[in-house]
Formats: structure tokens, C-alpha cells, sequence
């Protein structure tokens, strides 16, 4: 079983606000960019959450993913629900 990753610097305040809202607008970019030229020949989503459960009051990261035409997986889209139903 793989080590957490343990974090052994000191972070500002303001550091660790300007790193989330970096990380805010990549993830608004990568949620709202143009999708139309992927070309898709199978699609699921999947769940991911053993190793992160701890970091995200006990939600899973629902995962969309696409097999490309050219063999290629790429991920569509990412977002914490509160389980892999089909309501969350």
C-alpha cells in the first residue's frame, strides 16, 4: 500500500489562497472547453475514491471518460459526488 503524500512545508495563507483559485480556474477551464472535436467511440463514468475519501468529507470524485478513435483515453469532466448511484 502506497505512503499518503505528506506535505512538509509551510504555507502562508495567502499562498494557499492564490494556489485554490489557481486551481479553481484551471478546473472552470477544463469543465468548459469545447468537447465537439473529441471523437468518441465509448464512454463511462467511474468513481474514484479509496485514497482521497479522507479529503473530501467522505464524497467520490465521479470521473467521465472517453475511448478516442485513435485509442486514446481522455477525461471529460470531474466532480465530487456524494456516492456512484445514479441520483448522485
Amino acid at each position: 500500500m502506497a505512503k499518503p503524500l505528506i506535505c512538509t512545508v509551510d504555507f502562508e495563507d495567502v499562498q494557499v489562497s492564490r494556489l485554490n483559485d489557481k486551481l479553481w480556474e484551471e478546473y472552470e477551464a477544463f469543465s468548459k472547453r469545447d468537447l465537439s472535436e473529441i471523437d468518441v467511440v465509448y464512454l463511462y463514468a467511474d468513481g474514484v475514491y479509496e485514497s482521497i475519501k479522507r479529503y473530501t468529507n467522505n464524497q467520490t470524485i465521479m470521473c467521465s471518460w472517453a475511448i478516442c478513435s485513435d485509442g486514446h483515453k481522455e477525461m471529460l469532466h470531474a466532480m465530487a459526488v456524494n456516492g456512484e448511484s445514479e441520483e448522485s
